[in-house]
């Protein structure tokens, strides 16, 4: 039992930790030098507001199929709306584009082998004109989780 309750206490102090779904909730605190980015809405949105590749903690997940899903905003310039991509290591979960407004997204991946690293955040087209300022506006949670 003394074990158990050990296991339980060391699951609960690695962030993001779900030791029953191997999962993750990623929150602000998650991301590296969360101090250092342009937040918003109490912390709860990361603003990007120029090209940037944000990591978060290290995270370990092992072979197999998850779903990743969070809320996000764009906003478009020229026409165009932000491109961004998630990253787990050297593998590619999504290459998007955010769309304009607040909505919701969850993708599909398979992990074809265990990854271990930080959870990217790319935003690569940013641009600002006359017909906008181009930005994505990435709410967190943001939930990883075996499917």
């Amino acid at each position: 039992m003394n074990k158990f309750i050990y296991i339980l206490f060391i699951a609960a102090i690695i962030p993001g930790c779900n030791i029953f779904s191997r999962g993750y909730e990623i929150r602000h605190h998650d991301m590296q030098n969360h101090t250092q980015l342009r937040w918003e809405e109490d912390s709860t949105v990361l603003v990007f507001a120029g090209n940037e590749d944000l990591p978060t903690i290290p995270l370990q997940l092992e072979r197999g199929k998850y779903s990743i899903r969070f809320r996000a905003k764009g906003s478009a310039s020229a026409g165009i709306t932000p491109h961004f991509v998630i990253r787990l290591g050297d593998y590619t979960i999504k290459d998007m584009h955010i769309e304009v407004g607040l909505n919701s997204y969850q993708f599909n991946f398979e992990l074809p082998e265990h990854a271990d690293g930080p959870l990217r955040f790319i935003f690569d087209n940013d641009h600002s004109d006359e017909t906008g300022d181009r930005n994505v506006f990435l709410h967190y949670p943001v939930m990883i989780e075996p499917f």
